[in-house]
């Protein structure tokens, strides 16, 4: 029977510590490298906050106050059919900045610093069966990326 000295057991756990240690640090520096790389994209982060409070201003604002007209007797279907093919009016950033108090300050600051506000639009397209998230949406930016 082969018996392990006791500085050997030590040395193997020691050496196990060593291991583990350097891979989580491994893990570490590759998820801080992926954040990383993804901050200093600013495009992704416009087009992805753009298209975030676009889509909510549709979904809250715009479908909201086509659902409250009287003229529609609360079925947008009647409404938005007739413009799934030709889309809604153009919505530009500073009109959704303006008329949406959900969008935050800090995201609108941002959209402001890289983008023409006025430029910078979407057009929705109702579809059918024309609920809250039946819409495509075209964008159109303006920006300094």
């Amino acid at each position: 029977m082969v018996r392990r000295s006791r500085f050997s057991r030590t040395r193997t756990s020691a050496i196990k510590n060593i291991v583990l240690i350097v891979i989580f640090a491994l893990i570490i520096t590759v998820g801080i490298a992926i954040v990383a790389a993804f901050l200093s994209q600013p495009e992704l982060q416009i087009k992805q906050k753009f298209e975030t409070i676009a889509n909510n201003y549709y979904e809250n604002t715009i479908y909201e106050s086509i659902l409250s007209s009287d003229q529609f007797s609360g079925n947008p279907a009647d409404a938005l059919e007739k413009n799934s093919g030709r889309g809604l009016a153009l919505v530009t950033l500073r009109q959704i900045i303006l008329l949406d108090e959900t969008v935050p300050t800090d995201v609108a600051s941002y959209l402001e610093k890289y983008c023409d506000i006025n430029k910078t639009f979407v057009r929705f397209y109702p579809q059918s069966p024309f609920s809250r998230t039946d819409y495509r949406a075209e964008y159109t930016y303006d920006c300094n990326f």
